[in-house]
């Protein structure tokens, strides 16, 4: 009995797993994301204070940016010059989306 409950938890698993990785391939499609990322510029930068700065960073193919919800994380990789290593950072999303550039604070 148990290797049959077994059989179907498994065959459960695996269409959810499937269905997940379809629903990210479609959002992805829909808004031109690469699984390697895009690349991005910041095309704005405000001091907030004297300990917080945001930026606005904008993809340079200029098509619409993933939306969100204000407070979700976006993974952001970098290369510091003189450096042979590319560091990967969580940072918050701020504003509501706009389809056009993400704004972050640091």
């Amino acid at each position: 009995m148990w290797n049959r409950k077994k059989s179907y938890y498994i065959f459960l698993a695996q269409v959810f797993i499937g269905r997940e990785a379809q629903l990210y391939r479609n959002a992805k499609e829909a808004a031109g994301v690469s699984e390697g990322g895009r690349e991005i510029v910041i095309s704005k930068k405000k001091v907030e204070s004297k300990l917080v700065t945001s930026f606005v960073m904008t993809p340079v193919d200029a098509k619409a940016v993933l939306d969100f919800l204000p407070g979700q994380y976006i993974g952001i990789e970098t290369q510091l010059e003189n450096s042979e290593y590319r560091e990967k950072r969580q940072h918050s999303l701020l504003d509501k989306p706009n389809g056009i550039n993400y704004r972050i604070l640091d």
